[in-house]
């Protein structure tokens, strides 16, 4: 079947170039579903902002926001840190996570992320993992419409238990 939407988890890119990007951007001009964008920790933000822009409802310096658009609400949130390959999410994202997921606690959600906030049990990419991990945990944990946690980062399939929720890595 035709997915409704596709949630683009970062690493779109090999060198993180202008070029590369007006590639991706002509690959993904042709689509017929909707794309949800995050960048990983292999992708430059600015240079993706520039060449395909932000997506919509980003206002500030992360890619974080909500999609509205289907019976699913889509919450993503942005752990990339520039010039790292690990992961973070802060104070402040952890609060407006919160308020996101209390505007509508009856609505089935999915949180989109880059890094997993679990061990994967793939040793150097738990070497480069997410800290905030356990806050975020907390979060997700208080908040029973989360159905799905999908993550990107390890170039490989895990499926898991995480917070009580399923969580899943592409």
């Amino acid at each position: 079947p035709r997915p409704d939407v596709v949630c683009a988890t970062g690493d779109r890119t090999d060198h993180v170039s202008a070029e590369e990007y007006g590639m991706l951007a002509d690959i993904l001009g042709g689509r017929s579903v909707p794309l949800v964008l995050l960048p990983g920790n292999h992708d430059e933000p600015e240079v993706l902002r520039s060449v395909l822009g932000p997506p919509a409802g980003v206002t500030g310096p992360t890619f974080d926001h909500t999609v509205e658009d289907f019976p699913v609400r889509l919450v993503v949130i942005d752990s990339t840190v520039p010039g790292r390959h690990d992961g973070e999410i802060d104070d402040a994202q952890l609060a407006w996570l919160d308020d996101r997921l209390s505007e509508q606690p009856d609505r089935p959600t999915v949180c989109v992320t880059h890094h997993p906030p679990f061990a994967t049990g793939i040793w150097w990419m738990d070497c480069i993992g997410l800290t905030g991990a356990a806050a975020l945990e907390a979060v997700v944990r208080r908040h029973p419409q989360v159905r799905l946690v999908a993550e990107g980062h390890v170039h490989s399939t895990v499926t898991t238990v995480w917070a009580g929720k399923l969580a899943v890595t592409a």
